[in-house]
């Protein structure tokens, strides 16, 4: 099966032999199970937490034994649920501004996060262990843009990164949510929960 989501296109196998690093145009591919994440990403680097890749555990679960939410164990237990057509995660976060950028640490990963159109962020990608966002805001939209630790190159999407972002506008305008658009065009929503804040994004899928 073939899953996209906020930007990131997954293909889900029984098994990892079933692997082929030669594919291209996926962000990676999902081992099937029913408790945590098994996820090995395109460059063939298995990663214990991505939030794209955990909601389509989560939704894949949820489907098959019909249920609304569900407990994903991915560097720690991920809620994953379903909202109309919408997938969502929810995660605690240490939300910290400095002014010109903020930092977002959540379980299994760090943003830091620049409010500004082309900020000169290129020293901190090579200094430091932090995925790095931007943004810029269109009206009630913000399009968020991602660097991730150890790709070459800039990310169609980034869950984690959306979110990070879309956290730092709220605090800083004292918003409830916000939606977020992509590099890929994907859009999603970012939100104020009862226990940090949640992203919910569409969802596409198809056998085979």
């Amino acid at each position: 099966m073939r899953f996209r989501i906020g930007g990131d296109t997954f293909v889900v196998v029984k098994n990892e032999e079933e692997i082929d690093l030669r594919v291209r145009g996926i962000s990676g591919w999902i081992v099937e199970d029913e408790e945590r994440l098994i996820y090995i990403n395109y460059l063939g680097k298995k990663v214990p937490f991505c939030g794209n890749a955990t909601r389509v555990v989560g939704f894949l679960n949820m489907m098959r034994k019909n249920l609304r939410d569900y407990i994903v164990w991915a560097e720690g237990p991920k809620k994953v649920y379903l909202n109309g057509n919408m997938v969502g995660i929810e995660l605690e976060v240490e939300y910290r501004n400095f002014g010109e950028f903020s930092t977002v640490h959540m379980e299994g990963v760090k943003h830091m996060v620049f409010p500004s159109e082309n900020p000169n962020f290129k020293p901190f990608l090579e200094n430091t262990d932090y995925h790095i966002n931007f943004y810029k805001p269109f009206g009630e939209i913000i399009f968020v843009r991602t660097w991730e630790q150890g790709h070459p190159s800039e990310a169609l999407g980034c869950a984690t990164g959306s979110l990070s972002a879309g956290i730092d506008y709220i605090m800083r305008k004292s918003f409830h949510r916000v939606f977020v658009k992509t590099l890929s065009g994907d859009w999603g929503k970012v939100s104020i929960s009862g226990k940090g804040f949640t992203l919910e994004n569409p969802i596409e899928y198809e056998e085979g």
